[in-house]
């Protein structure tokens, strides 16, 4: 009787979302208009599926086009069905009333790990960007989602979005940088110790101002913890 009771609490667990991203008031009543139009028979998996099939071929178009540079178009298309799969699956769950929360939640984590790496990848090999820029910036995400998993778990909230940038807003940088790839990928921006185009620039630009982000949220989650949660006094 015990063990039900503890899982029927764990399945009704349930976390705060944190979204100030710049998009996301325009972007949210976009996702509820298209979640009631998507038929009964497609359901939050099969938005997962998308989301993944979208970065497969995001990352594989970015390979392609080391020798034809018109999948760079191609790529932009793959985040764009990225995007509708990504953000449409836990949309989808909560407009319907079907939410699994921690299936969603590890399942959803664990495809954008897979995503990312994919695309990174993809990029690193294509020609277009370094590939220690491309998986530096992988190594970046990663730490992100360890501090969103942590802060999840500890304080139930589930951080979308950092100094008014999340997802949408890094597909809409990808899919802009992609276009202009295709007409100008050579390394016109020159810094003090490197050339760079303008992929290359972006990517840079993520990792100077993330890690920064990443260290200093960390040390206010652990100050805030410390004190709500403080050394116990010997008796």
């Amino acid at each position: 009787m015990v063990k039900k009771k503890t899982n029927r609490t764990a399945r009704k667990a349930t976390h705060t979302r944190v979204n100030q991203s710049l998009t996301y008031p325009l972007e949210k009543p976009v996702l509820l208009w298209l979640a009631a139009r998507i038929p009964d028979s497609v359901n939050s998996d099969h938005m997962s599926l998308l989301g993944f099939l979208g970065a497969l071929l995001t990352g594989i178009s970015y390979l392609l086009a080391r020798n034809e540079p018109i999948f760079l178009w191609v790529a932009a298309a793959g985040f764009l069905l990225n995007w509708f799969g990504d953000s449409l699956d836990g949309t989808l769950a909560r407009y319907r009333k079907l939410e699994r929360p921690r299936y969603g939640y590890f399942l959803d984590h664990s495809i954008d790990v897979i995503c990312i790496t994919i695309v990174l990848t993809g990029l690193g090999f294509s020609g277009y960007s370094r590939i220690e820029l491309a998986w530096g910036v992988n190594l970046l995400y990663l730490l992100m989602i360890v501090y969103t998993t942590l802060t999840n778990f500890t304080s139930r909230q589930f951080q979308i979005s950092f100094a008014l940038i999340g997802p949408t807003e890094i597909r809409i940088l990808a899919i802009a940088a992609s276009i202009w790839l295709f007409f100008n990928d050579t390394r016109f921006i020159h810094l003090g110790f490197m050339d760079t185009n303008v992929f290359e620039a972006i990517l840079l630009l993520l990792i100077v101002v993330f890690i920064p982000i990443y260290l200093l949220a960390t040390v206010v989650q652990i100050r805030r913890l410390a004190k709500e949660d403080p050394l116990p006094r010997r008796s």
